[in-house]
């Protein structure tokens, strides 16, 4: 009896052992896909930053640091949207009680009405899809709008495969979910890295003052920026005259953040969206230096 009672112990015990292993290398292997992914858009956010500034990775040498630095720049805005994504879903499981669609349908006295019902909506937001995507094609002058109609698109293409009968049993619930979501992201992504390069090099406010050293002649020289982008040995400068300059980041030997107009929204400071004419960054008025009295001829 001891020993039967030994021998289960054993058994509970290698038992929780290989869980515990099994659950730690799932947890790596996890992490593994996530960095890889993580490294993966924070290329395409660089990718698209440098393209809207008409530059690449031919001419800006960039390093693995700065990409995953890059992750820092775009995450919290891909957290605020999921963050608005997963509250809205709350909100509306808690109107329906928490119930699954099959139980709402159920308990209705019509089924197949309350069905069309509740496809209808579904239904507008893929023709509203469409019509914005048309409209994107026809009249907008930016590139940004290819990155909102591959985004568009793929949700419509990936959710109408992902729920076909023929392949909806075939793939699980992160797996569908990683299939349509992934590529969505990748180009939402895309999207804030271009626009936030082609709003500052249209906007004439001035953000950062910037001394850049003349390495042949050693004389300071400062610049108004409206963009200042950083990396590992090289530095992006869009000046207020629309003026890109690509120089060594040894060559900056200072930057004075200029003060942000006080009247800029929340959703404008988190997002930089919905900003408006007059709510970026303040100009300031640089006084100019006196002029030198000339020496007087004797």
């Amino acid at each position: 009896m001891t020993q039967e009672k030994i021998s289960g112990g054993g058994e509970l015990e290698e038992r929780a052992t290989l869980s515990l292993g099994t659950l730690a290398q799932g947890t790596s292997s996890a992490l593994a896909v996530l960095g890889a992914v993580t490294l993966g858009l924070s290329v395409l956010y660089d990718y698209s930053y440098l393209k809207a500034l008409g530059l690449n990775f031919a001419e800006v040498q960039t390093s693995i640091a700065d990409h995953v630095r890059s992750a820092l720049v775009w995450l919290p805005t891909m957290l605020g949207a999921l963050a608005f994504v997963v509250l809205w879903e709350l909100l509306t499981r808690r109107i329906e009680g928490f119930r699954s669609e099959d139980e709402i349908i159920g308990s209705s006295q019509n089924p197949t009405l309350l069905r069309k019902i509740r496809r209808g909506p579904d239904k507008a937001l893929v023709v509203l899809a469409c019509i914005f995507m048309l409209q994107q094609l026809l009249y907008s002058t930016s590139d940004s709008s290819w990155y909102v109609i591959f985004s568009l698109g793929w949700v419509l293409v990936a959710t109408g495969a992902a729920t076909h009968d023929r392949i909806r049993p075939r793939l699980t619930l992160g797996t569908a979910l990683m299939f349509v979501l992934l590529p969505f992201a990748a180009g939402g992504i895309g999207y804030v890295g271009f626009t936030q390069a082609e709003r500052a090099m249209k906007s004439p406010a001035e953000v950062w003052q910037v001394r850049l050293t003349n390495e042949q002649g050693g004389v300071d020289e400062s610049v108004g920026v409206t963009l200042l982008r950083r990396f590992s040995t090289t530095a992006v400068l869009v000046t207020t005259e629309g003026e890109v300059r690509v120089v060594p980041d040894a060559s900056i030997r200072g930057a004075v953040r200029v003060r942000l107009a006080p009247t800029r929204s929340i959703v404008c400071s988190v997002t930089g969206f919905f900003c408006g004419e007059g709510l970026g960054p303040a100009k300031t008025q640089v006084e100019p230096k006196p002029a030198q009295a000339e020496p007087k001829l004797n």
